[in-house]
């Protein structure tokens, strides 16, 4: 339509640039024939010449005349447009009117102009004689300018006349395109009721196909992370969380039920889209009406799109209504007919929670409640199966340290027997020179170095658990200066030890081998955080504590202490590994490389002690232990003065020795026979019980190691004391659980190997003054 208007246009010249150019060539006329008439009547030049003119009043009169053709031009277009306007209520007689009119005013008002020009150019006397009676050259050329003009109009009223027509076909035409278009227009728009309608549905039910495909996603998430991972709290997180990333929920959390307070909830996980809705998330537990209780007391799911409605402070009714969140959900996750807890949702107003979505969240919390079923079931079943091999490893462990004990015990045993014979010829050989010779100082030195070879197997017998607990007045400071020489034989030349030492050490009443074992445990521990080298600084000095100081020492009390502090350099250890170091079998160590047990021994060493541990450490910053030992009060530090053998004299007492190891029994009758005492000696039970029987008259103590080849001493003594009353009892043995075995004889004494002459000397003594 649009191109058959333009086309129409174009054909009845009603284009405005059609009539420019139409008039434009009525102008070049006018000029050319104005030309000619001043070469042929005024004779001015050539047609060239005038073509161009010079005289200004000619050139400007030229131009009123074009102008006047050109305005109209003007005009005819203006009177084109007022047909198109007000095409109903003009009509054609009254416009042709106007347009011949129009052109003989424009006519006459060129007839009048080129009088004008005539009279002012050609000097003519009286301007109506030029107006009324121009010369015939004149007139002439005055009639074809007219004749120019009304030709003008001619044309121009064809064309408007065109152009009526054509307007007129024109309104026919869209009266029928207006009828057409109405009818279309209205079978369109019932047409578009009916489109937009299943449109609007099929957006609804694509959104609800994205939300629920959305949903199964997360569904789909959710169970692999069921099957992944397998850490409750680590689990619980990462469903939140997932729901979160792909729902787009504000909040998600999920609540358990406190089984000390079953009414109570506690949030296990939770995941929020925004960090501030933390504190909108406090609310449910601070809210007297918490909408999660519903879904437990029921144990369905439960949807509420008016959250705010659950909450009486109007503070925080008023904060949900302006964050949107009005949609809650919550789901109860129950196995076995016993519920777990509820997966809790708040959601945005927009956010709509249809069937379908509520029937899958309800699948996610039943598979939920199910996995972690299962996963606490395999929780149990790892944790039952580590203790099972936690307990086997103990078990073999203790096999291991019983064999070793046993191993140790049976050395220190034989070891204690040959320090015994040596200790006794000592102290023969001392009794025999002068405490001036040289050698009685090379016989001291003798007697020195087999006590440290009692200590050794001391040493030994604690580790078998078969060494008697001996408490004496001890100095720790000299303790420790005594293992130093030990200490640089078992530390590695990458570790440097340094010791500083209390000169006025106060004593403890302590067991020196248990002591000594403690602190070689912690040295030992101490190597153990450094494998590539450090310092080990070893410290002993007296403190006392006061009630502010014990609050930071635990299991501390007041009073007057020995501390020996043992710290190195090494790796340290965390808060959690703190807190399990005194366990039996813990170790950070690998398996096999360890028994955890040196710090559960240390612990115990001191508890028997009456002590106490402070052990502080951070990783990367080395490890501070720390034992405090009660320290005596002052007349129980007085040191003890060295009794002389011949103090203890037997006066002709009678003794029954009976020792299986041949030089302990050679050399411990020497001593007694030469110390005033009537010796019967004998090897084994059988033996002495057959001796008894000879010389029972002249017996008045059975002096007789438990441990014989044949029978044990306190069975022989039991045997003996009955066939005569009145007879004292001294025991030794080289094993402690030998010496505590269950027996009669109360009014025995006991006296543990290797023992010096000396030690025989004073017990008898007490046997003989009882």
């Amino acid at each position: 339509m649009k191109m058959l208007m333009k086309k129409k246009k174009d054909a009845d010249g009603s284009n405005p640039v059609h009539l420019v150019m139409t008039g434009l060539f009525f102008c070049l006329f006018y000029w050319i024939m104005e030309s000619v008439r001043d070469v042929i009547v005024f004779s001015r030049g050539n047609l060239f010449q005038c073509m161009m003119p010079r005289d200004p009043l000619g050139l400007s009169m030229r131009l009123l005349v074009i102008c006047s053709i050109m305005g109209f031009g003007v005009l005819a277009h203006w009177m084109r447009f007022r047909i198109e306007m007000y095409h109903k209520r003009v009509r054609r007689q009254f416009f042709l009117s106007q347009l011949f009119w129009a052109g003989i005013g424009f006519s006459i008002l060129y007839w009048v102009l080129e009088t004008v020009r005539e009279v002012w150019s050609l000097n003519h006397q009286s301007f109506i004689s030029a107006l009324v009676e121009p010369g015939l050259m004149q007139t002439g050329m005055r009639l074809m300018a007219i004749c120019i003009i009304l030709l003008f109009t001619t044309y121009v009223q064809i064309l408007m006349d065109n152009r009526r027509k054509a307007d007129h076909v024109l309104r026919q035409m869209n009266e029928q395109v207006e009828l057409l278009v109405g009818e279309r227009t209205k079978a369109l728009s019932t047409f578009n009721i009916h489109l937009e309608q299943e449109i609007n549905e099929r957006i609804r039910t694509e959104d609800k196909l994205i939300r629920i495909n959305r949903t199964m996603k997360m569904l789909s998430e959710c169970h692999e992370i069921l099957l992944r991972i397998h850490e409750e709290k680590q689990l619980l997180n990462d469903i939140c969380h997932k729901v979160v990333e792909i729902e787009n929920f504000p909040m998600v959390w999920i609540d358990f039920q406190n089984p000390a307070k079953p009414a109570a909830l506690e949030c296990r996980a939770q995941a929020v889209l925004y960090p501030e809705d933390l504190e909108t998330l406090a609310w449910f537990y601070t809210n007297e009406t918490n909408p999660v209780q519903q879904a437990i007391e029921s144990k369905k799911p439960f949807v509420s799109v008016n959250l705010s409605s659950h909450f009486n402070d109007e503070f925080k009714h008023n904060k949900l209504k302006n964050q949107n969140y009005t949609l809650f959900a919550s789901f109860p996750l129950i196995v076995n007919q016993h519920l777990l807890g509820t997966l809790n949702i708040v959601g945005r107003d927009d956010q709509y929670f249809g069937e379908e979505a509520i029937t899958l969240y309800n699948e996610l919390a039943v598979d939920l409640a199910f996995g972690l079923n299962v996963l606490k079931m395999k929780i149990e079943h790892d944790n039952t199966q580590r203790e099972k091999e936690h307990v086997r490893r103990q078990l073999i462990q203790s096999q291991k340290l019983e064999a070793v004990g046993i191993l140790a015990g049976g050395v220190a045993h034989d070891f204690n027997n040959l320090l015994t014979a040596i200790q006794v010829s000592t102290d023969l050989a001392i009794m025999e020179v002068d405490e001036k010779s040289p050698v009685c100082r090379e016989l001291n030195e003798i007697h020195q170095i087999s006590m440290r070879g009692a200590d050794l197997a001391r040493q030994l017998l604690l580790f078998s658990q078969k060494h008697p607990i001996e408490r004496l007045p001890l100095d720790l400071s000299e303790t420790v200066k005594q293992l130093h020489k030990m200490f640089t034989r078992i530390l590695n030349g990458k570790i440097k030890i340094r010791n500083e030492y209390t000169l006025n050490s106060w004593k403890v009443s302590a067991d020196r081998g248990t002591i000594e074992q403690a602190i070689l445990n912690l040295v030992v521990n101490a190597q153990e955080a450094m494998p590539d080298g450090g310092e080990i600084q070893m410290i002993t000095d007296n403190v006392v504590l006061e009630e502010a100081q014990c609050c930071q020492i635990p299991e501390s009390r007041p009073g007057r202490f020995v501390r020996v502090t043992v710290a190195d350099t090494g790796t340290g250890m965390t808060e959690e590994i703190l807190q399990r170091i005194f366990e039996p079998f813990f170790s950070t160590k690998a398996p096999g490389k360890g028994a955890g047990l040196g710090l559960s021994v240390v612990y115990g060493i001191v508890k028997e002690h009456q002590g106490f541990l402070q052990i502080q450490s951070e990783p990367d910053h080395g490890t501070v232990c720390q034992v405090y030992l009660p320290a005596l009060e002052v007349q129980d530090q007085q040191k003890t003065k060295r009794i002389p053998l011949n103090a203890f004299q037997g006066h002709g007492k009678g003794i029954l020795m009976v020792e299986d190891e041949e030089k302990v029994r050679e050399f411990t009758c020497k001593g007694l026979q030469m110390n005033g005492y009537d010796v019967f000696p004998a090897r084994t039970g059988t033996e002495a019980e057959a001796l008894f029987d000879r010389e029972a008259e002249m017996i008045d103590i059975i002096f007789s190691d438990v441990g014989l080849p044949d029978i044990n001493g306190i069975v022989l003594s039991e045997r003996l004391k009955k066939k005569k009353s009145g007879l004292k009892v001294l025991l030794c043995s080289g094993y402690v659980d030998q010496l505590g075995q269950p027996s009669n004889l109360t009014e025995a004494i006991y006296l543990q190997k290797p023992y010096t002459l000396g030690d025989v000397l004073e017990k008898l003594q007490r046997l003989v003054d009882a």
